[in-house]
């Protein structure tokens, strides 16, 4: 234990002694950070993808419910609007059966909207997850090549400094 206590201080003596260790170090430390930063862009952006997948899906289930609750209204509706047109001596035929049909299609085009709009909102939350995807794997690559770049630049700078003068 004391042995490698000892031996730090060399060393931090032997990086802070040649600036042109310093350097590459110091590349290499912007390196790591670049490709660590892009890494971790690209596992938010995978986490808040499954965010948007979980929500399509859920709204695809809302709609379903939604477009069930309107189907059970609209039957209850025509079963009373036959039922008072029945109550009052009106047998279905000719204009109360006209309305009666205007009737269920009216609230036939209510459940219909209510699947469209359910579809629509979950194809859009599909949509942003794959966006979402693109954008991680995206900042990733940008996260690679900037630790690429860094690399390189500290070693062409570590060249320059160490090339024979002449």
């Amino acid at each position: 234990m004391i042995e490698a206590v000892s031996a730090a201080p060399s060393l931090l003596h032997w990086l802070f002694a040649d600036p042109t260790i310093m350097l590459l170090v110091a590349g290499a430390t912007q390196a790591v950070g670049s490709v660590v930063e892009g890494v971790q862009a690209n596992q938010t952006a995978k986490a808040n993808a499954a965010i948007d997948e979980s929500n399509a899906k859920q709204a695809g289930a809302l709609g379903a419910q939604q477009e069930a609750a309107i189907r059970r209204d609209n039957r209850r509706q025509t079963g009373e609007t036959i039922a008072a047109f029945g109550g009052n001596g009106i047998t279905l035929s000719g204009s109360a059966k006209d309305y009666t049909l205007a009737q269920q299609v009216e609230l036939e085009m209510k459940a219909l909207d209510a699947r469209y709009q359910s579809s629509e909102q979950a194809r859009a939350y599909r949509n942003s997850a794959k966006m979402t995807r693109y954008q991680g794997k995206q900042a990733q690559m940008a996260g690679f090549i900037g630790g690429a770049s860094k690399l390189l630049s500290a070693g062409g700078q570590y060249l320059e400094r160490t090339a024979p003068k002449g």
